[in-house]
């Protein structure tokens, strides 16, 4: 069979959330020279390439996926670092900028009576 006789089998209908992007989406081809199909089809197909293969997911899951991921990453930053921070402040006392402060007074005053 040609692509004459498959156009029914081959066609779909969508429905753009506004007729502003219908417009729009339908403006970007035109000016390309192209069929509104294609351009939809080849977006489609760059898309679906672009998400590795594993099948169609929604923006919001991939969106979700990658915060998961950044949450988890800082999460081990922060049980990294918060150990730190009480060893400084058990070591500076409670406010851990003025050990910083006192200790290069400290060491300026040290140089001097050398």
């Amino acid at each position: 069979m040609g692509k004459t006789e498959t156009i029914k089998q081959r066609a779909i209908c969508i429905y753009i959330p506004s007729i502003e992007m219908a417009e729009r989406w339908m403006a970007l081809p035109n000016g390309a020279g192209t069929s509104i199909s294609k351009f939809v089809a080849e977006h489609v197909e760059n898309s679906l390439r672009q998400e590795g293969g594993e099948g169609y997911r929604s923006r919001s899951s991939l969106i979700e996926e990658k915060l998961s991921e950044a949450l988890q990453e800082e999460d081990e930053r922060i049980r990294y670092l918060d150990p730190l921070v009480e060893k400084l402040r058990r070591t500076c006392g409670s406010t851990a900028p003025s050990c910083s402060s006192t200790r290069a007074s400290q060491a300026s005053g040290a140089s001097r009576g050398s």
